[in-house]
C-alpha cells in the first residue's frame, strides 16, 4: 500500500537514461511508449485510465480480479503532433477505497527532416522538396548542392534523410559530384563515406556525435538514393550500420546496383505511400507494381532493378509501428 498510486514513464526509442524517464528529453519515431502504472493506495484499483495530449489510448476496469496494482501501457507515432510539440500524457488511478489520484508528465516531438538532391545536371531538382513534401508534422530541410562539410555537419540533427546523388557500395557523393572517373583529391573532397578512412570522418563519426549527445534522437528513415548504396550485388554495404539503422523501426532504403537517375518517379511513388501510413516493405512494393525501377546491365542496356531495405522492413515514416495505416496510437 502506497499514498502515491500512479507511477508514469515515457521513452522515445532510444534509452534517454541517465535522464528522468518521468521527463523525457524527447519522443521520436513511430515507436514511442508511455508505461503507466497503477498501485491502489487502499484496497484495489478499479480503475485506470492512460491518455495522450488529452486521448484516453488505454485503459483498464476491474471485472472482478481485484489487482493492487497494475501496468498499462502505449506505443505512439511522434509524427501525429508537430515537431517540437510538449506532448503531455497522463495516468489516472481509482481504488475501491475511494481514492482518486493522478500523474502526468511531458515531453517535446523531434521530427526532423533533411533532404539534398545534387545539381550535376543529372538528378531532378526538385526530388528532395517531394520527397520532404511527404514527411507530415515534420520540420522539413529541402536543399539543392550542399557540400561534404554541410552534409557532415547536419547529419546529427535530423531523424530522417534523403539524398539524391552518385556513390556506390562505400559511400555517397555530395549535393555537387560529378559522376564518373575522378582524381583523387577530388573525390575526397566531395565523396561521403559510410566508415571513418583517412582524412574522411565518415558517417560512423556523425552517428557517434548524434548518439553521444542526449537531445538528438537516433534516424528513423535515411533514403540513399545513389548507385549500389545499399550493397554491390549481393554483399550489403555498411550504411545502415554506419547511421545507427540497429533496432526495430528504422531502415535504409538503397540500392544494390547501377540505378538510373530517372527513377526519380518511382522513388516519389515510395515515398507518397509512406505518407500514407504503409510499412517502408509496403511502400516500396506498391510502388513497385505502377513500374519498377531501372537501371544498365554489364552492356549498357536498361535492365530491371528493385530498391533494397536495409534494416526493418517494417519500419514507417507515419502511423505508429506494428498499427494499420495512420492509426496514430496502439495499446
Amino acid at each position: 500500500m502506497t499514498t502515491l498510486g500512479a507511477s508514469l514513464s515515457g521513452n522515445s526509442t532510444i534509452n534517454t537514461s541517465p535522464w528522468d524517464l518521468n521527463w523525457p528529453r524527447f519522443f521520436s519515431g513511430t515507436k514511442c511508449t508511455i508505461n503507466g502504472n497503477a498501485v491502489a493506495a487502499s484496497g484495489y484499483v478499479t480503475s485506470a485510465q492512460l491518455s495522450i495530449a488529452g486521448t484516453t489510448v488505454n485503459q483498464y476496469t476491474d471485472t472482478g480480479t481485484h489487482k493492487t496494482s497494475l501496468s498499462i501501457a502505449d506505443t505512439f507515432d511522434s509524427t501525429h503532433f508537430a515537431n517540437n510539440a510538449l506532448v503531455t500524457y497522463k495516468m489516472t488511478v481509482q481504488d475501491s477505497g475511494g481514492n482518486s489520484y493522478y500523474l502526468t508528465g511531458q515531453g517535446p516531438t523531434l521530427n526532423k527532416g533533411y533532404g539534398v538532391v545534387n545539381t550535376d545536371g543529372d538528378f531532378n531538382p526538385g526530388i528532395a522538396a517531394a520527397v520532404l513534401g511527404n514527411m507530415i508534422n515534420y520540420a522539413q530541410s529541402p536543399s539543392a548542392g550542399d557540400s561534404k562539410a554541410t552534409i557532415n555537419s547536419n547529419l546529427p540533427n535530423y531523424t530522417a534523410f534523403y539524398i539524391a546523388t552518385h556513390g556506390n557500395s562505400t559511400g555517397f557523393g555530395d549535393g555537387s559530384i560529378v559522376g564518373g572517373q575522378s582524381p583523387l583529391p577530388y573525390y575526397q573532397q566531395h565523396f561521403i563515406a559510410y566508415q571513418a578512412t583517412s582524412p574522411d570522418i565518415g558517417v560512423t563519426n556523425d552517428i557517434t556525435v548524434k548518439a553521444a549527445n542526449p537531445n538528438l534522437p537516433p534516424y528513423n528513415l535515411v533514403d540513399i538514393d545513389a548507385c549500389n548504396s545499399a550493397g554491390n550485388g549481393a554483399a550489403a554495404s555498411t550504411g545502415a550500420t554506419s547511421f545507427g539503422i540497429n533496432s526495430s523501426d528504422r531502415a535504409l532504403l538503397g540500392w544494390n546496383a547501377e540505378e538510373y537517375t530517372s527513377n526519380y518517379a518511382w522513388v516519389a511513388r515510395v515515398w507518397n505511400n509512406l505518407a500514407l501510413g504503409m510499412t517502408l516493405k509496403d511502400a516500396v512494393n506498391a510502388a513497385t507494381s505502377k513500374g519498377r525501377p531501372s537501371g544498365p546491365d554489364a552492356n549498357n542496356h536498361p535492365v530491371p532493378i528493385n530498391g533494397v531495405i536495409l534494416g526493418d522492413s517494417a519500419t514507417k515514416l507515419h502511423g505508429v509501428y506494428g498499427g494499420a495505416g495512420l492509426a496514430w496510437h496502439l495499446p
